[in-house]
């Protein structure tokens, strides 16, 4: 990464259908030695791109799918050299609704461009561009639920796409999904869902308890190979995984007990307990891109930043989104899991430096930039540009991963 992109803070925000598949991410700008007040839209928007993308192009970002990017006006009016195939135009609702605006944004339309109007409350006022844009992005944090049927009722004479965005919890999302909306925007997919009296199905306990055989510290090399290959297919997923062009092998490694001494015992643990977490039934896996994603950063953050062994911060960043794949409390899933006291008071309590850096992490993950306190940034000796560049990598490893994953 150049320096100039290092010095942006960027994230992306999944924008799902009623199936938890990925249809886009809103992707999120700031430039990392200035606070949101100290930036206008049109900067966040024009100069920030204009740096990244010298960087990376909107596919890397994205993995492929469509980029959801705020137009200003400015940038209506003065629009950038991006892709109609790849790209959503976000026109937010406080935009003047200028002749000169609407000409834009009709040729913006016939360029073949998505787009999306953002924050959507008073509908009369923007009926000429209602005619216009193929999504609406209503955001239902702080309406009321009869203030979203309203407005679903004033939208029902366009040929519009629903997207109700912030969401927080699964009953939202059903609720939500129930009006109509078919897509979907907000971290409400990685809380648990959390019912009194629901116990683990057999799928799920088998999950656990192998999870919980991994990572007993007792437990060694020919011990973790036994574990594997009682599954035939983790065998075959570690092995295609081992001899992806993530490693560019020269030889192809052909038994477990191989893989475990390449890689090292910790990793492929690790490395198996996603595999197994991506295997849960009923789980989508958008969950599990973030868990690693999350796991990825702390991770990268552990080797260039602290110079402390790096499995455990992988771990912990994996398991700090436990709760959410079991739909658990997340201390009763780590206390039926053998992993050492410091390791649960970090994911549990961000006790310790590695509990600081999950907690860094997960805000940087959400876009939460303001919410990471220097004395965390202290503890984990690095700074928002370092947390930016851990996020990228984990991004682009996230993406790679993926892809082997996805592989026959």
């Amino acid at each position: 990464m150049n320096e100039e992109a290092a010095q942006i803070l960027m994230a992306r925000q999944p924008i799902i259908d009623t199936s938890y598949r990925i249809q886009g991410y809103e992707l999120l700008f700031r430039d990392a030695h200035l606070s949101p007040t100290d930036i206008s839209g049109d900067k966040s928007t024009s100069r920030l791109i204009d740096r990244l993308l010298t960087t990376f192009t909107l596919e890397e970002i994205t993995d492929n799918s469509r980029a959801f990017i705020n137009f200003t006006r400015f940038w209506l009016l003065n629009p950038p050299s991006l892709s109609p195939d790849n790209t959503v135009i976000e026109i937010l609702e406080t935009v003047p609704l200028d002749d000169a605006v609407l000409a834009s944004i009709a040729d913006l339309k016939k360029q073949g461009f998505t787009l999306a109007l953002d924050d959507v409350i008073d509908t009369e006022r923007l009926s000429p561009l209602l005619k216009l844009v193929d999504i609406v992005k209503v955001d239902v944090l702080h309406l009321s639920p009869n203030e979203i049927e309203q407005i679903i009722q004033q939208l029902k004479p366009y040929d519009i796409t629903l997207l109700a965005e912030k969401i927080e919890d699964h009953e939202v999302f059903h609720f939500c999904k129930s009006l109509g909306f078919s897509l979907f925007q907000g971290f409400f997919f990685s809380k648990p869902q959390l019912l009194s009296g629901k116990e683990l199905n057999a799928s799920a306990l088998a999950v656990m308890n192998l999870i919980a055989q991994l990572q007993d510290p007792n437990c060694k090399i020919d011990d973790i190979e036994q574990i594997i290959k009682q599954d035939p297919t983790l065998s075959i997923k570690l092995l295609k995984w081992v001899n992806s062009p993530l490693y560019r092998r020269r030889k192809e490694i052909e038994s477990i007990k191989q893989a475990i001494l390449q890689l090292g015992l910790d990793r492929v643990r690790n490395f198996v307990t996603l595999l197994s977490l991506s295997d849960l039934q009923e789980k989508p896996s958008i969950l599990c891109q973030m868990a690693l994603t999350r796991a990825s950063m702390c991770e990268w953050l552990a080797k260039h930043h602290l110079n402390v062994p790096s499995a455990s911060y992988f771990l912990g960043g994996l398991l700090s989104l436990i709760d959410a794949f079991f739909d658990q409390p997340k201390a009763d899933v780590l206390e039926k899991l053998p992993i050492d006291t410091k390791l649960k008071s970090a994911i549990l309590n961000y006790e310790g430096q590695l509990g600081q850096t999950i907690l860094a992490v997960s805000y940087y993950q959400q876009a939460l930039w303001d919410y990471i306190q220097m004395s965390t940034l202290d503890s984990i000796q690095a700074g928002l540009a370092d947390l930016n560049q851990a996020y990228v990598n984990a991004i682009q490893e996230t993406n790679q991963w993926l892809h082997v994953a996805s592989r026959p």
